[in-house]
């Protein structure tokens, strides 16, 4: 039994992509649990016009939980400075202690693969993208984002497997 009275059922291994993106560099993860598919896309508008983000891609983890996942590059400071205000706390904990985020990208217990649900478009294109990242999103989810002048020429990127545990509220 966990403090907040939830119960953990069971434990799986899962794999998820790394947020860094060359040296000293991070991409923008949020972990949104507990977010409607409508809320999300709402919070992805207000973040794209107060920081400028270029295009927004929203997966859904499972029921009332998404990930935002913007290709802009960030250092780290930055990207815990946007995280603290608007991820998932105990997310954003233990991940920044690490100074890695991940995302989860297999199959989590009988929660089904993370799946695109949208993508909310930007007129902002002004920092440089993760290039590594937009091949990522491209294979898994389909999709020909083009490769332009604004995206590095990284190809690499850290993929952890890793230990989870699901968690099941009182």
């Amino acid at each position: 039994m966990t403090e907040a009275g939830e119960t953990i059922s069971q434990e799986f291994f899962c794999s998820g992509v790394s947020s860094i993106a060359g040296e000293r560099k991070h991409v923008l993860f949020l972990d949104l649990d507990g977010h409607t598919l409508d809320q999300t896309i709402k919070l992805a508008y207000e973040m794209i016009d107060k920081y400028y983000l270029s295009d927004c891609y929203i997966v859904c983890s499972s029921q009332n939980n998404h990930h935002l996942i913007c290709l802009d590059k960030f250092d780290f400071g930055r990207v815990l400075s946007i995280l603290k205000r608007h991820a998932h706390g105990q997310w954003v904990k233990y991940r920044s202690e690490s100074r890695d985020f991940v995302l989860r990208l297999s199959r989590k217990g009988n929660k089904s693969k993370p799946r695109l649900m949208c993508i909310i478009e930007s007129p902002h294109e002004i920092r440089k993208k993760s290039n590594a990242h937009r091949i990522l999103i491209n294979r898994i989810y389909r999709l020909d984002i083009p490769k332009n002048h604004m995206f590095d020429d990284t190809t690499k990127l850290k993929v952890h497997f890793y230990r989870t545990r699901m968690v099941e509220n009182d």
